[in-house]
């Protein structure tokens, strides 16, 4: 290796990323796909939208484990400490936190993310090749990955 004697090789940028990605847990994952999702339909997002978003996924049947905002705002905070979602508007007075707009840093990967598993016919059993080497949305129950998949325009 070209490392010099005592420090550690460097990672690019897109390996951060993917070892980033790869740490998330599911209710993670699931918050920043409602967050692609309001953005792909050019919705304006906040937490309280993606959190609404969760709850039709978790209504519309196939994803059998219960719904609780607070896994999922918990989940927004994590996402906010590790810089992947920011908040806008801070300093608006009296605005909760759940009504301040937000975006997710990272939108324009799980847009890649999203485009892989519909290629891949959303989970197990296509026999389209994913164009991704290393999708962690595969990982995610099959009801999540078809709810990342649908509605996107």
């Amino acid at each position: 290796c070209g490392a010099s004697p005592g420090s550690l090789p460097s990672a690019s940028g897109e390996e951060v990323r993917a070892l980033l990605l790869g740490s998330l847990s599911e209710a993670e994952h699931i918050v920043l796909i409602a967050l692609f999702r309001l953005r792909s339909r050019q919705a304006s997002a906040t937490l309280a939208k993606a959190l609404y978003e969760v709850q039709l996924l978790h209504q519309g049947g196939g994803f059998v484990a219960t719904f609780t905002a607070d896994r999922y705002c918990a989940a927004f905070d994590r996402l906010r400490q590790l810089r992947l979602v920011e908040l806008s508007g801070m300093g608006a007075g009296e605005t909760p936190e759940r009504y301040l707009p937000c975006q997710s840093l990272v939108n324009h990967i799980y847009g890649d993310l999203v485009v892989d598993l519909e290629r891949s016919g959303a989970g197990a059993g296509s026999s389209s090749a994913p164009l991704l080497p290393w999708n962690p949305l595969r990982a995610l129950p099959q009801a999540v990955q078809q709810w990342a998949s649908r509605q996107r325009s």
